[in-house]
């Protein structure tokens, strides 16, 4: 039986340096026969969401999937409002438009959706936690509807890559929203965080992976090895897979503890008060991870190359 899927993404594949783990994890999840696509929605978090929702039109439009129904949530208008994201992350939102009056469409698709399908609507949330935490304002049982939510977001403590500090971004853009994600009460939530995801590396080696797509999109993902100095990190890949193969990951219940002001920096605290979630710390194969993930790339292109039939 297909799960049905709703995928809450701040895409910027196909912009030029920019993030492409949101395209890349919806070309996976096109090439599962598991996996029922309902629609996207689009939040802020990579880029404003203005640049969001040009870069994901024409990654629908390229990849001729225009079919596939996309809403657009609020854009950013400091609900982080703290000096530190500022610094380190105002600029992603510069061209951001003033919030529109009422429910943006992206929230009310969501609550149509799990009204319509009770119990039945996996969550995928790859970005901001703002279009889910606006759901549950427009209804307050809007959590307990849902199947069950899977995010990439999060860190245990401040890390680096290749000597660069690398900040939250998922959780950190709307605290508030992610407090109330993790602490919904009424469905599941798994949590990928950054320091698992950086066991599914892309590294120059695996381009001959994807020696079956068109140069154009092998292009992106040279940009993006340059970038990270020939390897970067599959991180919304994890939440995507684990909709159709959890037992790739040692699923394990914690308590996260974290207040509000944790995750003005995207901090998960365990703590014994906490609101239980999943968050695995490791892929238990990581050669099968990659394996899934490249196949079911390869099948996603074939299928585009028949014209999605």
């Amino acid at each position: 039986m297909e799960k049905k899927v709703i995928v809450d993404c701040d895409n910027t594949m196909g912009k030029p340096f920019a993030e492409i783990d949101d395209g890349l994890a919806l070309l996976y999840l096109l090439g599962c026969e598991d996996i029922e696509l309902l629609g996207i929605t689009n939040c802020y978090g990579n880029a404003s969401l203005h640049d969001v929702e040009y870069w994901t039109d024409r990654f629908l439009h390229d990849i001729e999937r225009t079919d596939i129904p996309r809403f657009s949530g609020k854009p950013f208008s400091a609900q982080n409002k703290t000096e530190w994201f500022r610094k380190t992350w105002g600029d992603h939102f510069l061209n951001e438009r003033p919030t529109e009056q009422g429910p943006s469409k992206a929230a009310s698709y969501m609550v149509e959706q799990a009204n319509r399908y009770p119990g039945q609507i996996h969550l995928l949330a790859l970005g901001s936690m703002t279009n889910l935490y606006e759901a549950w304002q427009m209804d307050p049982g809007f959590f307990g509807r849902l199947k069950g939510i899977s995010l990439m977001g999060g860190n245990l403590e401040d890390f680096t890559i290749n000597g660069r500090l690398c900040s939250e971004l998922n959780l950190a853009c709307n605290p508030a929203g992610a407090h109330k994600v993790l602490n919904n009460g009424e469905c599941p939530v798994v949590v990928m965080n950054a320091h698992i995801c950086l066991q599914a590396p892309f590294k120059e080696s695996d381009m001959q992976r994807v020696a079956f797509w068109p140069k154009r999109r092998q292009q992106m993902l040279r940009e993006w090895l340059g970038v990270f100095s020939g390897v970067f990190f599959l991180w919304d890949l994890l939440p995507a897979v684990y909709l159709s193969h959890a037992e790739l990951f040692d699923l394990k219940p914690v308590r996260i503890a974290s207040t509000t002001k944790d995750l003005e920096r995207g901090h998960l605290v365990r703590g014994e008060s906490g609101a239980e979630v999943v968050m695995p710390d490791n892929i238990v194969d990581a050669v099968r991870f990659m394996g899934l993930v490249c196949s079911a790339w390869q099948l996603a292109w074939e299928k585009e190359n028949r014209g999605w039939k």
